[in-house]
């Protein structure tokens, strides 16, 4: 009888263990600056620090936040789902974040979201490099810098 209490608790005490795993993202999880976009069609550096933008990465979820004000029609507050898939990055959706509800950006020819480094609805980049303190973004589109904040 008390080998059979030994093995419910083995048993459950495995399974506590293994149910508390979750996916993450070690290298890109947190919080990053945008600290720069250039153009990768004419290298034009649009500086970016004074906008006080903000990539925070957790699970599958990507939040963009600007905390200086934007332009007429920008959105400052951006949801998106992503995956990393070895040195790539892919941001699958994008959902502006009302208040009460989040609305999917469906348009791929959209500009509304270029300031935050996204071309379109949704955007993949090669991971040129990742540091405790650094990444940089590669996109057909744009090379962005952050920094970890």
């Amino acid at each position: 009888m008390r080998i059979i209490q030994y093995i419910i608790i083995a048993f459950f005490a495995l399974f506590t263990v293994f149910s508390c795993q979750k996916y993450t993202n070690e290298d890109t999880d947190g919080q990053w600056q945008l600290i720069s976009l250039t153009l990768n069609d004419d290298s034009t550096e649009i500086d970016k620090k004074a906008e006080r933008i903000m990539w925070a990465f957790q699970l599958d979820l990507l939040q963009i936040r600007a905390f200086a004000p934007q332009t007429e029609g920008t959105p400052d507050y951006i949801v998106a789902r992503y995956r990393n898939q070895g040195d790539s990055l892919h941001i699958t959706s994008t959902y502006y974040h009302f208040r009460d509800r989040d609305s999917l950006y469906t348009d791929p020819a959209q500009t509304i979201l270029e300031p935050f480094g996204i071309h379109g609805n949704a955007t993949s980049y090669k991971v040129e490099r990742l540091t405790d303190n650094e990444m940089v973004l590669r996109s057909s589109y744009w090379l962005l810098r952050f920094r970890k904040y």
